[in-house]
């Protein structure tokens, strides 16, 4: 199941970008750069975690692994930015496709395990309505008392 809230197309640079590049004639390009980023997009934020599959059945997986996560985001990297307790960091890994530009900007963590917690610190997104996760904040469940 996908969790984007409707309006999330809107402040997402990515969005720009493309109808930038349909709008200049480079419709090829866009659409290359469209399918890359929401590909790598899946990739990343699936639950199966491929990268801990290389580090634990490729010969030298664990090097091969840290070797990816120089350039690109793994899963690992991307579930520590939905995160927070141990091993999640909220404000970390903003990135999507490369792992250089938070390394750059001191915002990379490697964690050694998956978070403790996924979501906002202090509201349980699991028994969050789906409605308010696709509209907030126009759409609020009642708070249960």
């Amino acid at each position: 199941m996908s969790r984007y809230n409707v309006f999330w197309p809107l402040v997402q640079p990515y969005s720009w970008m493309i109808a930038l590049g349909f709008y200049l004639g480079m419709q090829e390009a866009a659409t290359l750069f469209f399918v890359t980023i929401m590909t790598w997009n899946t990739l990343t934020h699936t639950n199966f975690r491929w990268d801990d599959t290389i580090a634990k059945y490729l010969p030298f997986g664990p090097r091969i692994v840290q070797a990816i996560e120089l350039i690109f985001i793994t899963p690992k990297l991307h579930h520590a930015h939905h995160g927070y307790g141990k091993e999640g960091k909220a404000f970390r890994n903003f990135c999507t496709l490369f792992s250089f530009y938070d390394r750059l900007f001191g915002t990379l963590y490697i964690p050694a395990e998956r978070p403790q917690h996924y979501g906002i610190i202090g509201k349980n997104i699991d028994n969050t309505h789906y409605l308010e996760q696709l509209f907030y904040p126009f759409y609020k469940t009642a708070k249960k008392k």
